[in-house]
Order: structure tokens, then C-alpha cells, then sequence
């Protein structure tokens, strides 16, 4: 029989490697990449491999797996290869073995680990730049959006946002009313700095809804509490409304305008329906997302721009029907843990990223993006705020007459 200790050190060790693994994913998406030499860059590729051999180990070490969750990782196991297969990409592969790996694993853990590596990541970017160590580059100057040292403008507040989710999941009912309003002025700056509307109003939003949340009913909102594990159909219902949104698209009139407000994310995921097919497992597509009236961003190869930011149409096109079936089920799963462990605030965090993802494509991208991970792992329900009342007892310790 595998020992207690034995599970809590190969837990460590996962850790660790995920630790490594998202440091390695954050200097990718920052202008220190292009100060290292070619020889550098290959060793963070191969600190990268070490990351997914410790992934392998850990997943491989896990003494008793339950016949439903044996039954389930390998039917996914399966469509993930099928998808890479036929994708001829090996990212959601590596994707998929970070994810399996986070088995049995404790999940707030693993939002401590990202809280760490991202918000210190995200400090010293920030503080490189303005020693001008990493350029600070205004790439739209119409709307004086600063890159910050990182590799595109948006960067910077989406790892604000995944940055306060954590904290505020981490610290609970502890949270305080001038953290969240530190955070929210932190993100105005950022919003300043980036004109980033949709990761600002989420972001502030989210604020909102944890203020509200732990502040004001102190945990114990009841909208979300009846829902309970009924609330596993919300990542459902989020990818249906953005189909039907999408279906119901006409270049006229209202749909103009919303097009407009979202950065041209409908028209272009119409162009795409026309011009790609959709099939099971997906196919290989040459994606571009640089512009071409732009001299600093015209691709090499004069291709046409053809990005498509919606998470969930870029899943169906790049991995298939299976492969956005199996990423809906992920959040699925997690939004039950959450509400089994009785855990609205995570419920909610839940929900706020499946709409960011209506008009970004990070659903399942690990540089920025811990759920799929803490989906995976085990989730203790978090500890009830405490009582805030005096109580009063007629026959206290010492009190009797």
C-alpha cells in the first residue's frame, strides 16, 4: 500500500514542476525572450520537458484510481490524441498532461502556486520596463496602448484579472475593503495604460461581485447556493448562448453595433464559418492574428487575417466538435466541485472566465490560466467566515448568581 508521505511528496513535486512550468510560459509572453540568446531559449525548451516528466511521473504514481475517474481520464486520453492527430499540434497534448497530472491534487494549492509565479511575474515585468530594461511599445497609437514589456498590449491586464481571482479565492472571508479597492485601482492603471476594455469591466465586475459576496452577505448569497450541482449545466448554457449569438449574426443594424463593441469578434468568426469546415476532431489550420494595414505587424508571408478570439469557436475549429466537448465537460466538472464544496465565490470565478472567453481564446491556455488545472484537482470545501455576532449565554463560565 502506498504510504500517506510517499502521496504528499509526488503532490510536492508536481508543485514544484508546475511552478517551473508556468515561470517557463510567462517569459514567453514577455519581451525578455527576445533579450536571451538562441542557446537560452532551447534550455527553457528543455526545462519545459522536464516539467512534462515529472507531469508523467506524478500521474503514474497515483496509487488507486476509482474505476468512474479511470473510466473517463482514459476516454479523454483517447480524444485528446485523436484531436492532436488530427490538429497536427502538440500543445493541447501537453495541455492535457498538466491537467491529468493535477489529479489528487490539493486545488487551492495549485492556486497559490499560480497566484506566485504570476504576480511576481508580473511585477518584475512591469518594474523591467519602467528601468527600461524591456520597452514599453505603443502599438495602437489612436487608443495609447502600451505594451508594458510584454508581447502584446492585452497581456498584462489579463494576468491582473487571473492575479485577482486568486487572491480573492485564496484569502476568502478575509478579504478586506481596501485589498479589493487596491486591486480595482490597480486595474484602472492598467486599463490607463492598455485601453483594455473587456478584461477591465470583468475585472472590475468580478470586484464587484466579491465585495458584495464576502463583505456585504458574508459567503452566503443564495441564488448560487440553490442552484448547488445543478450549476454543472452553466458552462453548457454559456457556449450555447454564444452559438445562438453567433447564428443570429447580421452584418446590419444592431448586430453592427455589438460587433463593433467586441472588436470585430462576430464578423470574424462568420468569415471563418464560411470559409472552414467544422469537423469531430479538428484540422490544421494556419491561424493569423496580425494586421495587415499595419506596417509593423505585417506577417512575412502576406497571409489574410483570419484570428478567431472566441475561445470556443477556436476550440471547434482547431480540435473539433470532441475536442470543445471535452473542454465544456472540464468546466463543467469544476463548477460542480465548487458548488459541492460549497464554494459560490469559485462558482462565480467560474462563470466570469467562461465569459472572458466569449471573446478570448484562453479557455485552455495555461500561461494565463489556472481553472482547467484546479478543475482536475481535489477540492476541500473552504472553511465558513466567521460568526460575526455576540452571543449572549444565560449561563455562562462564572456567571451564575
Amino acid at each position: 500500500m502506498i504510504r500517506e508521505p510517499y502521496k504528499w511528496r509526488m503532490e510536492q513535486a508536481y508543485l514544484a514542476a508546475l511552478c517551473l512550468y508556468l515561470f517557463l510560459l510567462f517569459v514567453n509572453q514577455t519581451e525578455l525572450l527576445i533579450l536571451l540568446s538562441d542557446r537560452e531559449q532551447a534550455l527553457i525548451q528543455k526545462a519545459r520537458y522536464l516539467c512534462y516528466l515529472v507531469f508523467v511521473i506524478k500521474l503514474i504514481s497515483v496509487p488507486v484510481y476509482s474505476r468512474r475517474d479511470l473510466l473517463f481520464g482514459a476516454a479523454a486520453a483517447v480524444c485528446v490524441l485523436l484531436c492532436v492527430w488530427c490538429s497536427h499540434t502538440r500543445k493541447l497534448a501537453f495541455t492535457a498532461l498538466a491537467v491529468f497530472a493535477a489529479y489528487d491534487c490539493d486545488g487551492r494549492r495549485i492556486l497559490r502556486c499560480a497566484f506566485a509565479v504570476f504576480a511576481a511575474g508580473l511585477a518584475a515585468t512591469l518594474l523591467l520596463c519602467a528601468a527600461g530594461v524591456l520597452q514599453n511599445v505603443v502599438l495602437d497609437a489612436s487608443r495609447n496602448r502600451q505594451n508594458l514589456g510584454f508581447n502584446w498590449v492585452t497581456l498584462a491586464p489579463i494576468y491582473f484579472l487571473f492575479i485577482s481571482i486568486a487572491w480573492v479565492n485564496l484569502r476568502g472571508a478575509r478579504v478586506s475593503w481596501a485589498e479589493i479597492l487596491l486591486m480595482e485601482l490597480c486595474c484602472v492603471l492598467l486599463y490607463r495604460a492598455t485601453n483594455t476594455r473587456l478584461t477591465f469591466l470583468l475585472n472590475s465586475v468580478f470586484l464587484a461581485v466579491a465585495a458584495v459576496e464576502l463583505r456585504l452577505l458574508h459567503d452566503r448569497w443564495q441564488l448560487l447556493r440553490a442552484l448547488g450541482r445543478q450549476s454543472v449545466i452553466l458552462p453548457l448554457l454559456a457556449v450555447l448562448l454564444v452559438f445562438a449569438v453567433q447564428m443570429a449574426y447580421q452584418p446590419s443594424g444592431f448586430w453592427l453595433k455589438l460587433d463593433d463593441l467586441l472588436s470585430e469578434r462576430l464578423s470574424l468568426a462568420a468569415q471563418s464559418f464560411q470559409s472552414l469546415p467544422v469537423k469531430l476532431f479538428g484540422q490544421q489550420i494556419q491561424w493569423n492574428g496580425f494586421s495587415l494595414d499595419a506596417d509593423y505587424l505585417k506577417p512575412k508571408t502576406g497571409a489574410v487575417y483570419n484570428n478567431v478570439d472566441c475561445s470556443y469557436f477556436r476550440i471547434l475549429f482547431d480540435y473539433g466538435i470532441a475536442g470543445l466537448v471535452l473542454a465544456v465537460s472540464l468546466y463543467s466538472w469544476g463548477v460542480y466541485k465548487a458548488a459541492a464544496a460549497k464554494d459560490p465565490l469559485l462558482v462565480w470565478s467560474y462563470l466570469l472566465v467562461l465569459v472572458f472567453c466569449i471573446s478570448e481564446q484562453w479557455i485552455l491556455e495555461l500561461s494565463f490560466n489556472y481553472f482547467p488545472l484546479v478543475a482536475a484537482a481535489r477540492l476541500s470545501p473552504r472553511p465558513a467566515p466567521p460568526d460575526r455576532r455576540i452571543l449572549f449565554h444565560a449561563h455562562a463560565e462564572g456567571g451564575g448568581a
